[in-house]
């Protein structure tokens, strides 16, 4: 079972009766979840994830409007909950990374993950905030939240604001062109195979985080990376793809291959800014196609940025 599903029953076998209960009081100032760090809050989890930082338990997020008082009594309350549930125990101290499970203000929680306490956000911290860690603070589930102080945070911080996006997709495009287009066969030519490796892996990476960014979604960490591109909905079928691109060698054949399948995502990566209107044309090369995404950016300031500056 998913750790997010025992996370769920452990919150309605004990958690649920404990707020309906003795803190019903608190109703309209807690909520409740599963999100943060560690597969199991993206459901990339398997049985080996359980081998480190892995419990029962959930995350009752407090709004600040909360007294410390009651912060503490709800605190202790969860403690002593069952330290035991379908053969996953608790530990007494605190996992790799701090506390990940508990009694927490919300504020406390998005002030760890993206330096916000409220998330209010400029468009340069949205531009420079890693994003591992907005994808932190909004993946998982919630399950409790009768005031929605969590959800509509949630929601906001759920895609990049569109100018952000743009600055951050003309950058992953000029990457793509600069590694995959020409970098990458001309360090053959230089028999350089070390470096062709590191600038093909640099287009796979950039690739995947432009189909991420077209997808208006984030990008997570490299060890499930291939997992979450599998479950986007336009551009999945492209695993292969990069599979191959990664993990094949560099013979003649498989140099020509590699070349088209870089040719072939450059252009349906094209196609798909077109139709999203992100540009008003397609371009005889990725480096055009990035200059004019970058200047289909509105605000002045962040147009005027240097291209890569979002990547």
């Amino acid at each position: 079972m998913k750790g997010i599903e025992i996370a769920k029953a452990y919150y309605k076998t004990y958690g649920e009766p404990l707020l309906e209960g003795k803190f019903s009081y608190l109703k309209d100032q807690v909520a409740v979840g599963y999100c943060g760090s560690g597969s199991e809050c993206y459901g990339f989890d398997d049985e080996l994830s359980k081998d480190h930082d892995f419990a029962p338990g959930f995350q009752v997020f407090v709004s600040d409007e909360v007294d410390e008082h009651d912060f503490f009594l709800l605190e202790k309350a969860y403690r002593a909950l069952p330290r035991e549930f379908m053969g996953c125990q608790r530990p007494f101290d605190a996992p790799v990374g701090g506390m990940r499970l508990g009694v927490m203000r919300y504020s406390d929680f998005l002030k760890d993950k993206i330096g916000s306490s409220d998330a209010e956000l400029s468009l340069e911290e949205w531009l420079y905030l890693p994003e591992d860690m907005i994808y932190e603070a909004v993946n998982g589930e919630i399950f409790l939240d009768p005031s929605h102080f969590v959800t509509e945070i949630r929601e906001k911080l759920s895609r990049y604001p569109e100018e952000i996006r743009r600055k951050k997709l003309a950058g992953e495009v000029l990457f793509m062109e600069q590694s995959g287009s020409y970098n990458y066969e001309r360090c053959l030519k230089h028999n350089q195979k070390e470096a062709a490796q590191l600038y093909l892996y640099r287009y796979v990476n950039a690739a995947m985080h432009a189909i991420f960014l077209l997808n208006r979604t984030y990008m997570p960490y490299e060890k499930w990376r291939f997992e979450a591109l599998s479950r986007l909905e336009d551009f999945s079928y492209l695993k292969d793809s990069f599979y191959y691109l990664l993990t094949h060698e560099n013979t003649e054949e498989e140099v020509r291959y590699k070349t088209e399948l870089i040719l072939t995502i450059d252009t349906l990566i094209m196609e798909e800014c077109v139709k999203q209107k992100i540009i008003s044309m397609e371009e005889d090369d990725l480096e055009k196609v990035a200059y004019q995404i970058n200047d289909s950016i509105t605000d002045a300031t962040l147009r005027n940025m240097h291209i890569l500056s979002g990547v």
